[in-house]
Order: structure tokens, then C-alpha cells, then sequence
């Protein structure tokens, strides 16, 4: 499993030193970086798999067993199958390049990444929450706000 802090970027600008979280960096999506950053790895590790099998290996990494985090999670999400939501997101695994020198819009520390040398693989192209497309990759548009749509998941003791 991969996790993340969604955080992106140099200790100074986390003002850990200060102690101050309300001026401190607020952080970037974890798909808009760490995505593109464990296919880039995976690829330097399995440099013999076909993309089918990374693919496999990064839906295991990244929907699967995060599922299985949350009892009762991984009835809901962690799969394409019938009752499960559908939050999926379209890739570009043949994309090589900085992360987001392709994004006009919708990114809101655009310019500012800890990556601005690096050549990463892959790109969103698409996503979905729970079957509604929320992002066109291809025009960089957000297509629809998440206002809140998510639920509370609490396990009952």
C-alpha cells in the first residue's frame, strides 16, 4: 500500500519551527503527484512487467488494500465491480514529462512543486466520483466542485 501526506513540499514551508498550521502550506492532491511519481518508480524497479501488470500492481497499491483500511470500506470502493462506487480516474501512462507542465487550470500551488526538474510518467486524463466526471484531464477543466459529497464513515464499537 502507498500512503501519503498529500504534502508535497520543502520542511520550511510546513512552519514546523512555528508551530502555526493556519499559515503553513496547505498541501496538494496526492493523485496530482504521487501518482505519477510510483509509476515513474515502479517502472525503474519492474523494468520487465508489461503495463498491464504495473497497472495491476498500482490498483493494489492504491484502491485495493486502502479499502480494507476502514471496516466495511472495502464493500464500497477498492474495486470495478457491480455496487461498488465508481470513483475511477483515466490515465496516461505513455505521458513523460515535469509534473503538471500540461495543466493550464484547476491546480492551485500551479509553478510551485519540489519536482519542477523531474520527468514523471503519466498523467490524469479523467476522473470520477462515484460515476460522475468531475475532471477532464484533456482540457485541465474541473467540471464539477466535490462540495462535500463524501460521507462520514464511523466504526461502531
Amino acid at each position: 500500500m502507498i500512503a501519503s501526506d498529500h504534502s508535497p513540499c520543502t520542511p520550511d514551508m510546513r512552519l514546523t519551527s512555528t508551530g502555526n498550521v493556519r499559515k503553513a502550506w496547505g498541501g496538494l492532491s496526492g493523485l496530482q503527484y504521487q501518482l505519477q511519481g510510483t509509476l515513474t518508480a515502479l517502472d525503474q524497479v519492474f523494468k520487465n512487467s508489461s503495463n498491464r501488470q504495473r497497472l495491476a500492481q498500482i490498483s493494489q497499491w492504491w484502491s485495493t488494500s486502502p479499502s480494507q483500511l476502514v471496516p466495511g470500506l472495502s464493500s464500497l470502493k477498492g474495486s470495478i465491480d457491480i455496487g461498488y462506487q465508481a470513483d475511477l480516474c483515466a490515465y496516461d501512462m505513455t505521458f513523460i514529462g515535469e509534473p503538471n507542465s500540461y495543466s493550464k487550470e484547476y491546480h492551485k500551488w500551479k509553478g510551485t512543486s519540489v519536482y519542477p526538474e523531474l520527468k514523471l510518467k503519466g498523467r490524469v486524463i479523467g476522473t470520477w466520483l462515484r460515476g460522475i466526471e468531475i475532471y477532464n484531464g484533456e482540457s485541465d477543466q474541473l467540471l464539477q466542485e466535490d462540495n462535500g459529497v463524501g460521507s462520514m464513515m464511523l466504526h461502531k464499537q
